[in-house]
């Protein structure tokens, strides 16, 4: 009952952070589930995973969560700070998050690489390179790129 190894899935973070492609199977989601996934949080504009039809029968410990990005774009600071609020409640209830775009690589390595910077003090080139290394051809353009730095200075601009 472990479900489905879903597409391009790995762990940033044992145990708190996820990665994978676009979840298309119910078996993808129960995987999540049987491994403490408690957030899906979905960036892509152009669909969601539906998970309307059955998540109070299957997967009633399961919340999805959509921010919405373009495909190839960055995401905003304000949707990389939305997502740090969605870790903060993982961490509360014990729950790992799982983030996904259409194929695992720009949109969420990009965020994934902001919440190396806010939670574990890499710079954003430590961040990026560390996104990369776990998830080859992630933060796919120059856009996501600045993005994390964007984000590195305005945390660190933050905590001062």
């Amino acid at each position: 009952m472990e479900g489905q190894f879903p597409l391009h899935f790995s762990w940033i973070v044992e145990d708190e952070l996820c990665a994978l492609a676009f979840p298309h199977l119910k078996d993808n989601l129960r995987y999540l589930v049987c491994n403490n996934v408690g957030y899906l949080v979905s960036l892509t504009a152009e669909r969601s995973p539906d998970i309307q039809g059955f998540e109070d029968v299957i997967f009633p410990d399961l919340e999805l969560v959509t921010i919405g990005i373009k495909d190839f774009t960055a995401p905003s600071l304000e949707q990389v700070k939305i997502f740090l609020q969605i870790m903060e409640q993982g961490k509360q209830n014990r729950k790992a998050v799982a983030i996904h775009c259409a194929h695992g690589k720009g949109r969420t390595g990009t965020i994934a690489a902001c919440y190396l910077v806010k939670t574990y003090g890499l710079t954003s080139q430590q961040a990026l390179d560390k996104v990369r290394q776990l998830r080859p051809g992630s933060v796919e353009t120059v856009t996501q790129e600045q993005l994390v730095a964007e984000f590195e200075t305005w945390y660190k601009d933050k905590l001062l």
